[in-house]
């Protein structure tokens, strides 16, 4: 366990590390991509890219403690975790910002990434529990 801890740490500072150089780099860090040309497409582009990219060490390091548990066997927790929070943050929250309180497209990708956030929390807790192991199960 001490081993896949040391691992998850290593590759969410290597993420992380990534993450501020793209968010630094500017409005387009990718240089010669097609995109469209309009100044407020490109300035909203940036300021997504820039919220997502803070965002992604998170997204990362619960997709493999996702993997973990689903390697493991254990599939009922993961399920319910995703299902609960993309229909009570993601989606339900997404129309919130977006339907009912005219936010535009900055707070649709903040409901997306609230999502992540509380999906790494949720792992990351839910993990180092140990009740997902029938080896570490207190019974």
């Amino acid at each position: 366990s001490g081993g896949a801890s040391a691992a998850v740490c290593h590759a969410l500072k290597e993420l992380r590390a990534r993450s501020v150089v793209i968010s630094r780099s500017g409005p387009d860090p990718y240089g010669n991509l097609d995109r469209p040309r309009d100044a407020a497409v490109i300035a909203l582009s940036a300021a997504v890219l820039r919220m997502v990219a803070l965002s992604e060490p998170f997204y990362g390091v619960y997709i493999v403690l996702e993997g973990c548990l689903l390697g493991a066997g254990n599939t009922k927790a993961p399920f319910l975790f995703n299902v609960i929070g993309m229909w009570c943050v993601r989606i339900v929250g997404t129309f919130i910002l977006v339907v009912l309180l005219h936010r535009g497209l900055t707070a649709a990708w903040g409901a997306m990434i609230c999502h992540n956030l509380l999906l790494f929390c949720i792992y990351v807790l839910y993990f180092r529990s140990g009740r997902w192991s029938a080896l570490t199960r207190k019974e």
